[in-house]
């Protein structure tokens, strides 16, 4: 089926020569490159996938208008884009509605006794729309091979069909990509494995750090509580008229220091803070003050 209404689109970039073309002449020219008249049957009718093959091969052959990009410099040599139509030839598969509303169904249908399928059809008469739905929603098999050995990707190539070619060229790269994420599962595993001793790891150290922090705040504040207590002692002897006396080290031996007169004692152990206040005038009289040791 042909549409003859288009044949004077994109007169104007194919030159005088092709405004004069008709739909047919300019088809008949590309006849090596695109399938002109697509299939309109196959297989058996007695065959339970004859209807859907049929439908998948039914289609026309349009001479349409698409745009490309492509660069260019301004007035002032800066690089800039623009868009440019030009006539292409789209293969557009008639049954493309129903294949898109049972994408699932033609996905599956094959001929038994030559096994093509409607991916076959597609990479046949370069249904490049009706091929994505196929594979991307009904999840048809573009690897699938023909009773003869054929797959779609053979067949793309031979028709020279290069929006079929581009389609299967990415359901290739995705499978390559699949292929490289199973084959890096097991790296991957034995990475997050060792990420995870590596956390546990830092946590356990972490762990130890904040232990001994802990201890040694808790010694500091042990210390500040004897310094606190002692310091306390010493103000309650200055009160009852007692020279306190510092504990140090001598020796080996911890002894009790008169620093005043410069004489050192074995420690004692002041039991009991006596309560009596000392003798009124004992210091203004000029005695001593009592010392401990």
């Amino acid at each position: 089926m042909y549409d003859d209404d288009d044949g004077e689109r994109g007169s104007d970039s194919d030159g005088a020569e092709d405004a004069t073309m008709s739909m047919r002449d300019k088809l008949d020219a590309y006849v090596g490159r695109v399938n002109p008249r697509p299939v309109e049957h196959w297989g058996r009718e007695r065959d339970p996938a004859y209807a859907m093959l049929c439908d998948a091969f039914k289609g026309r052959t349009n001479l349409v208008m698409k745009t490309r990009t492509e660069e260019y410099r301004d007035q002032y040599n800066k690089k800039r884009t623009r868009d440019v139509e030009y006539t292409a030839l789209a293969n557009v598969c008639a049954a493309h509605a129903k294949i898109a509303a049972n994408p699932g169904g033609y996905a599956y249908a094959c001929d038994r006794k030559t096994g093509v399928r409607c991916v076959h059809a597609c990479a046949f008469n370069g249904y490049a729309r009706t091929l994505a739905i196929l594979i991307d929603a009904g999840g048809a098999d573009a690897y699938a091979k023909t009773t003869c050995g054929v797959d779609a990707f053979e067949i793309a190539a031979s028709r020279k069909h290069a929006d079929v070619e581009l389609v299967l060229a990415g359901v290739e790269e995705k499978r390559l990509a699949l292929e490289e994420k199973l084959r890096r599962a097991p790296l991957d595993l034995e990475e997050a494995a060792r990420r995870a001793e590596e956390a546990e790891a830092r946590a356990k150290k972490f762990e130890e750090q904040n232990r001994v922090e802990e201890a040694k705040r808790r010694m500091l504040e042990e210390e500040a509580r004897r310094a606190r207590q002692r310091a306390a002692e010493e103000r309650a002897w200055k009160r009852l008229g007692i020279v306190p006396t510092r504990r140090m080290l001598w020796k080996g031996i911890q002894v009790d220091i008169d620093e005043r007169r410069g004489v050192g004692y074995f420690p004692k152990i002041l039991r009991e803070i006596p309560k009596a206040r000392p003798i009124a005038g004992a210091a203004s009289a000029g005695a001593a003050p009592r010392t401990l040791g």
